[in-house]
């Protein structure tokens, strides 16, 4: 099957606000937790587990932050980069820190 991939960019970030500056120094991984309703449901969310094993199998040791549906909203209209992958997992969308890799002496 394929996947339709789209990006679309900013060019201008937003100012950074306290909350922003937190997550920039703590977290590299947000997903939008789930709403009260799928709570008392029991709703699971295997994608999780599947992101969560991708970031450390990319080193990364901080676990998923889970923000609150409408603050996930928020944080995802001033992303740099909106990637659409055709993902069809419940709560499978996730908000990534970009940065670099430090690879080590040349």
């Amino acid at each position: 099957m394929e996947t339709k991939l789209s990006l679309l960019m900013r060019t201008s970030l937003p100012p950074p606000s306290a909350s922003a500056d937190l997550w920039r120094s703590e977290q590299t991984a947000a997903v939008m937790d789930l709403v009260p309703s799928d709570k008392e449901k029991g709703l699971q969310t295997p994608i999780w587990k599947r992101y969560e094993s991708l970031l450390l199998e990319a080193d990364c040791k901080k676990t998923l932050m889970k923000l609150e549906r409408f603050e996930f909203y928020e944080r995802a209209k001033k992303a740099f980069a909106v990637v659409a992958t055709g993902e069809m997992a419940l709560y499978g969308n996730i908000i990534l820190k970009k940065g670099t890799l430090d690879l080590g002496p040349s």
